[in-house]
Formats: C-alpha cells, sequence, structure tokens
C-alpha cells in the first residue's frame, strides 16, 4: 500500500471533519491495512475474519475458532467442525464459531443443523445481520431450495448485506431459472458494486463498528456514518487510486465480467459480450474459464465496417 493510503488528503482545503468523523476515520485507518476488501466471503465475514479482538487477551474459545478457520480454508471441514464444536461448548454465545460451524456445516451436507445455528444467531441479535442471513440464503441454495434463497438473498441485501456479493448470487439463481436478461442485469449491478470504492468503504464501517475493543463512544460515531451513507468526502480520506488498483487485478472481478459476458452472448448482445469477454481475460488471463471465453469470443459476430 502507499503511503498515501493512510493519511487523509490535504490538497483543496477541505472542511474540518466533526469529533465523531474524525473517530470513525481513526478506527477505518487502523484496520484498512488488514482488512480483506476485495475477495469473497467464504467462511466468515470481514469482521471475524481479522484478528481484530481483544488485545492481550486471546482467549480459548478464541484460539479454537481460529484453529477451525485454518482447517476449513485448507478444505478439511471435518476437523475444522471439532474446532468449532469445542468453542460454542466452551462459549455458546461466541458467534464467530456459530457462524463458521454453519457454513462448515453446509460444506458437509449437514445444511438443517448449519440453518438451525443460523436462525438462533438471528433470534439473539448478532451483529452483522446482513451477512448472518447471506449465509444463510447460501445453506438454502445448497439444500435446493431456490424460491427461499433467493428471498433471503433479498433481504440479506436489505438487511445492509454486500450488493457485490448478493446481486452475483441472485445472478446465478435467476440463471439456472432460465431468466437470462434479469441474471445479466444482476451481474451489471453487482460489478458497478463491486468496482465503486463506497461499497468497500461501507464495509471497512461495518467490520470497524465490530471491533470488540471499540467503546460506545466509537460504535456510536459508526452507526451515525453508516445511517447517513458514504459521501465522497469519506473516501477521498484514503488512497482511491491504491483501491481502484486493487480491485482491477481482482479475480472475482474477472469472473463476473467472464459470467456477464456469457450471458450477453448467449442474449445476442454480441459488442457488449466482446468487451466484457475481453475484460475478463484481461484482468486475469489465467482465469481456468479463459478457454471458455476465448471460445464465446470467436463465436460472435465481427463488427461490421
Amino acid at each position: 500500500m502507499s503511503s498515501s493510503s493512510s493519511t487523509a488528503r490535504a490538497e483543496g482545503g477541505p472542511t474540518r471533519p466533526s469529533t465523531s468523523q474524525s473517530l470513525v476515520v481513526r478506527v477505518l485507518l487502523g484496520i484498512w491495512g488488514a482488512l480483506m476488501l476485495f475477495g469473497v466471503i467464504s467462511l466468515i465475514g470481514p469482521s471475524w475474519l481479522q484478528e481484530l479482538g481483544r488485545p492481550g487477551r486471546v482467549t480459548e474459545v478464541r484460539g479454537y475458532t481460529n484453529a477451525g478457520d485454518a482447517f476449513a480454508r485448507g478444505g478439511d471441514y471435518r476437523h475444522a467442525l471439532e474446532r468449532y464444536e469445542t468453542a460454542m461448548r466452551i462459549d455458546p454465545t461466541f458467534f464467530p464459531a456459530r457462524i463458521n460451524a454453519a457454513v462448515v456445516y453446509g460444506q458437509l451436507g449437514r445444511h438443517q443443523e448449519g440453518i438451525d445455528l443460523l436462525r438462533d444467531a438471528l433470534q439473539r441479535g448478532v451483529g452483522q445481520r446482513g451477512l448472518v442471513l447471506y449465509n444463510l440464503a447460501e445453506l438454502y441454495l445448497k439444500r435446493g431450495e431456490t424460491t427461499r434463497a433467493d428471498s433471503t438473498y433479498r433481504e440479506a441485501l436489505a438487511a445492509g448485506g454486500r450488493p457485490d456479493l448478493i446481486h452475483a448470487r441472485r445472478a446465478e439463481v435467476l440463471a439456472a431459472g432460465g431468466d437470462a436478461a434479469g441474471a445479466r442485469d444482476e451481474l451489471r449491478t453487482s460489478i458497478r458494486a463491486w468496482e465503486d470504492p463506497a461499497t468497500h468503504y461501507r464495509t471497512m464501517l461495518l467490520t470497524a463498528r465490530d471491533t470488540p475493543e471499540n467503546d460506545a463512544a466509537t460504535v456510536n460515531a459508526i452507526d451515525a456514518a453508516l445511517a447517513r451513507g458514504v459521501t465522497e468526502a469519506d473516501i477521498a480520506r484514503f488512497d482511491l487510486d491504491y483501491v481502484r488498483a486493487q480491485v482491477e487485478r481482482d479475480p472475482e472481478l474477472a469472473r463476473l465480467y467472464g459470467r456477464l459476458g456469457l450471458i450477453e452472448a448467449q442474449l445476442g448482445e454480441s459488442i457488449a459480450a466482446a468487451e466484457h469477454l475481453n475484460r475478463a481475460l484481461q484482468i486475469w488471463p489465467a482465469n481456468p474459464q479463459a478457454g471458455e471465453y476465448r471460445s464465446a469470443l470467436s463465436l460472435l459476430p465481427r463488427p461490421r465496417g
């Protein structure tokens, strides 16, 4: 990261921020370097993905949860679940272990057990409701409950879930149901959100709000910022060239453009399809689907003139 990404910009003489705004910025700057903004959430949300909590006091339950995360990222779901279940026995209220266990239950085909854990988390008022609903929708989809999954994705979006992820998943649901035009529109919305720095800034706000060491004043300031909405002044405090450069190299964005191009080719939208398939190849030339993209490009009609 460039050094300018961790300092407020001075050009143009911006209006002096309020105390609450300054508090939010200080918290965000403290986590900016560690936060994985541009990867797809597979197991846990940003607030639980990073080791942000309780400095100097690594509890037993957190240790088991971290061990479970390591196993899960390596694809060893059986051992991951053992660690999460141990963590839940020690502290049934430690929600990161519950959420991760629910996702791993889904990987193991034990969908109902995962659904029960997530429903319980919602009833208990766990933070990042949109993220919990997103993972609940994923389990419904794995179980073949497409209609219920789609309604839960929409509920997750309304609850503040990440639009870049949710619109992409809704595109898959619509495409599987034969609604290519609807899938195309969802993918375009997902890409717009993915490329917008405001989306990632808002993800940072949600992450910062759930950092365990935050005091009430910090949480209130972040809640106020979320309620106000992200402004250009908010994101101008950071190195947007760096943010955009990271997005431009992100494999997930390449996948989104590739899927969009294939659907546009299916719909006969040749110009858009060619643009987006080439964009996918430009971002990630070694994409495992690169051959499929090139084949689709070869079948598109040549532009006249």
